[in-house]
């Protein structure tokens, strides 16, 4: 039902509505007011849906009423009713939200209409409020499934910017007290029969940890390697717990690992950060005996020398990510560092940052002169004296470039070109979806995104892929099947084995005496 506040001076104009709101379902008038001053005074202490109010009254006209209800922030939906000598200063009305004008003398047409529109808004309010409520009691009731799958979610990449995901967000974020840790356990050497069954060991032991205040999350990103985030209420009793967690594993099992642990935050939503910090102190530590590395944050970037093929990469990256607050970071630092008595080498950066611009359009098959005349940019660039308005400038300029790459399906194709690249070049030794996002100078969630988007499945599913087919065509060539492994990228044969039997629904040799 629709609760309704009408507001008008003139009694035959105010009955007229009346009568036409009387045939119209689901409207149940609150309120009737002659001026607008007693209709604001009235809905400051009372709820309603919905405001009809003419334009011309006395001690406070319909513009004064609906702005004074905007600066209250009063949440109602508004329809204007306006003489057509009135319409000009109906048009004030326009930036205040007015859901309809309905014009005089009234047709009940043109005023069903309008709070037809109105009702059908509020009813899809209703149901995104049921919605709402329907998530909240799946997570009251699954919580813990939810939370885990939402973390594996955002260090994996996949996490969709849907409407649940979104909700997700929210809800844990404003409920749940805790700080987070990630840490990777890379395995080294051949210390476990298969990962698969490694894989297996490490989840039964997590499983078993019952603790109040902790949680572990574990996710599986390559085959050697381990990833956990981990949610408590305090970042040394978990870092704690983890190490002791890592002692009882290698006691038991006799692994030999590395353990990185990130920096803790208290912000869920940056787990996947927390992962590509482990992950980079993992690819600058030697990876041999049992070690323990515990981050300590990022390491602060010296500015001073300008390195062209470094910035290059850097910039194409956060193009092609569309990577809109790392661009506005990434210019403000630079400006900022060789701003005042460096004015020589700001020049020179800016003007090194649009020909990587430059380069970036050449390679989509585009320049500036689809964005703006080439002359007309360095004009412009010279003419900025200001750092603001040079960065305001620098800003428009990559956006505009961004727009141009997104429309572009030429990068896309040969991105997914460069990965199966890669992969076919490098499929028989070990090779990781990290180690082709380097490659391509591209983030490991930028690319898993955009072969995805263009293949259906991720890159590392792609690679088991190609690998069995590899397989299959030196298992037909009578090649021992231990060889085969080898020689496809499976150092641990009876991983391979698992993998192709898993592939393929037949072991390798009822592959080789069967066919296809």
């Amino acid at each position: 039902m629709l609760n309704v506040v009408l507001v008008d001076d003139n009694k035959i104009e105010l009955n007229n509505i009346l009568d036409i709101l009387k045939q119209t379902n689901d409207i149940h008038v609150k309120h009737t007011f002659s001026n607008g001053e007693d209709a604001y005074n009235y809905l400051k202490m009372n709820d309603a849906d919905l405001l009809i109010t003419d334009v011309k009254m006395p001690r406070m006209d319909g513009i004064e009423l609906i702005k004074a209800i905007r600066a209250d922030k009063m949440s109602l939906d508004i329809i204007l009713i306006s003489g057509y000598s009135d319409f000009e200063i109906a048009q004030k009305a326009i930036g205040l939200d007015v859901v309809s004008f309905v014009m005089k003398p009234i047709v009940d047409d043109q005023l069903e209409t309008a709070v037809k529109k109105v009702i059908d808004k509020n009813k899809e309010k209703l149901m995104e409020k049921n919605k709402y409520d329907e998530l909240l009691n799946l997570v009251k009731t699954s919580e813990n499934i939810l939370y885990g799958q939402y973390i594996r979610n955002i260090i994996a990449g996949n996490l969709r910017g849907d409407e649940e995901s979104e909700f997700l967000k929210q809800i844990f974020n404003k409920f749940k007290s805790y700080c987070n840790v990630v840490f990777v356990m890379k395995l080294i050497g051949d210390d476990f029969k298969t990962i698969f069954a490694n894989n297996c060991m490490i989840n039964d032991e997590l499983s078993k940890i019952k603790k109040t205040n902790i949680s572990f999350y574990p996710t599986y990103m390559n085959e050697d390697e381990v990833t956990v985030a981990a949610v408590g209420s305090d970042c040394e009793v978990l870092i704690d717990e983890i190490i002791s967690f890592r002692n009882k594993l290698i006691e038991k099992y006799d692994f030999n690992m590395v353990l990185v642990i990130s920096t803790c935050s208290d912000d869920l939503y940056y787990s996947d950060r927390l992962y590509n910090e482990c992950k980079k102190a993992l690819d600058n530590i030697s990876l041999n005996g049992n070690k323990i590395f515990i981050c300590e944050g990022e390491e602060s970037q010296d500015y001073n020398i300008l390195d062209l093929t470094n910035i290059q990469n850097e910039v194409a990256r956060m193009v092609y990510e569309n990577n809109v607050a790392e661009i506005k970071g990434f210019i403000n630092k630079y400006l900022s560092f060789y701003s005042n008595e460096k004015k020589h080498d700001m020049r020179n950066f800016v003007y090194m940052y649009v020909n990587i611009l430059e380069i970036i359009l050449s390679d989509i098959g585009s320049s500036f002169d689809d964005i703006i005349e080439i002359k007309a940019v360095w004009k412009k660039l010279i003419n900025c004296e200001d750092i603001i308005n040079l960065q305001n400038f620098l800003e428009n300029l990559t956006f505009c470039v961004i727009s141009l790459v997104n429309k572009s399906d030429v990068r896309t194709i040969k991105i997914v070109d460069d990965i199966k690249g890669i992969i076919a070049e490098s499929y028989a030794h070990k090779i990781t979806v990290d180690e082709i996002a380097r490659k391509l100078n591209f983030s490991k969630r930028h690319l898993q995104r955009i072969f995805m988007k263009n293949t259906g499945i991720s890159i590392y599913e792609y690679l088991i892929n190609y690998r069995i087919e590899k397989a299959k065509e030196l298992i037909k060539n009578n090649m021992p099947i231990k060889e085969v492994a080898e020689k496809t990228g499976y150092s641990n044969y009876a991983y391979f084995l698992i993998v192709f039997k898993e592939k393929t629904g037949k072991t390798p040799k009822e592959y080789k005496s069967g066919g296809n």
